[in-house]
């Protein structure tokens, strides 16, 4: 297939979100593991047996999240070492690199430290840790499941009779995108006859599949197909569509 929609493509048009709860749980587990790393600083006298309970807490919450992260774009977490997790965590675009790469150092030096790690240190890996839980809330809550590209096609050849759709579904789990792509007509009997000719003959040169015109079923070509996580063009479009998402909610940037 020599001729597939590209990001450059839908990236000035309207979209609308279709989300998807994956947790519908008042509490999430890593929510809960780092309520148990923040309770474990709130005692009166904070020891070492505090801090090292807050530590590893907050590490649980990490790892957690981390795992229901990647798990959902179709990547086995298990075998991936803490920062190939945080590696492809900044790839799919879930939260600034700069988040990620100081939860990374935090947690280093908690880890590898010999002694008793300093109460200032434990207490900025919860609070890093505690931005990451709740910077990728929304990914558990609202997984945008789908995306669908309005049409803004004014400047396009068949303007007057046409209107292209967009449909990506990014389907929880499954490391695969699915894309759908049809150029409408809401009125077929108006469209002049010269016009259908034109657009057939430029049909076979993208490689669609040219469908007749009928009432129940008005569009003129169809593009249906799928990229998974190996090809390299997945994250681009992963990183895209969950931005797109968080530029039309109330959600905090991720860049």
């Amino acid at each position: 297939m020599s001729r597939e929609v590209t990001i450059n493509d839908v990236s000035g048009l309207r979209c609308t979100v279709r989300p998807e709860c994956l947790d519908p749980s008042n509490e999430t587990l890593s929510e809960r593991h780092l309520r148990f790393a923040m309770e474990s600083l709130e005692s009166t006298e904070v020891g070492e047996k505090e801090r090292a309970n807050a530590i590893s807490w907050a590490k649980k919450a990490v790892d957690s999240r981390m795992g229901f992260l990647l798990s959902t774009l179709g990547i086995n977490p298990a075998p991936l070492r803490f920062p190939d997790r945080v590696q492809r965590c900044n790839q799919a675009g879930m939260l600034a690199p700069r988040i990620l790469t100081k939860l990374n150092r935090l947690r280093n030096q908690v880890e590898h430290e010999s002694h008793d790690p300093d109460l200032v240190d434990v207490e900025n890996f919860v609070d890093i840790a505690g931005l990451f839980v709740f910077g990728t809330q929304w990914f558990v809550r609202r997984f945008p499941k789908q995306v669908d590209f309005e049409p803004r096609f004014g400047e396009q050849p068949f303007s007057d009779w046409f209107e292209p759709f967009v449909s990506v579904a990014m389907p929880p789990r499954g490391g695969i995108l699915q894309f759908r792509a049809r150029l409408f007509s809401c009125d077929p009997n108006s469209i002049p006859e010269e016009v259908i000719h034109e657009l057939a003959d430029s049909v076979p040169e993208l490689e669609h599949e040219f469908v007749c015109l009928e009432p129940l079923h008005p569009y003129l070509w169809r593009l249906d197909y799928s990229i998974e996580r190996d090809d390299p063009e997945y994250w681009d479009w992963v990183r895209f569509l969950l931005h797109r998402f968080t530029d039309q909610t109330d959600l905090p940037h991720l860049v």
